[in-house]
């Protein structure tokens, strides 16, 4: 699962943890693991991406982080 997750992020210039375990069919939790293994070999930067969004709302209460691929 470590691969897809690289071959995800590669591919774009960021996503959600939502976005990430939604493409690898897992939960948001087993996401986040996955991205922090990413995150301690230095590959992957988790990006503070704000409140809300393109002003739906729909997130505005809840804080917001996108991961990227930094490494090769």
């Amino acid at each position: 699962m470590l691969v897809q997750v690289r071959t995800f992020l590669r591919g774009r210039a960021g996503a959600s943890l939502e976005d990430i375990a939604r493409h690898l069919g897992v939960t948001p939790a087993v996401a986040s693991d996955l991205c922090a293994m990413w995150i301690a070999k230095g590959r992957v930067e988790r990006v503070h991406a704000g409140a809300g969004c393109a002003g739906c709302d729909r997130c505005a209460a809840r804080e917001l982080a996108w991961y990227r691929w930094t490494g090769e």
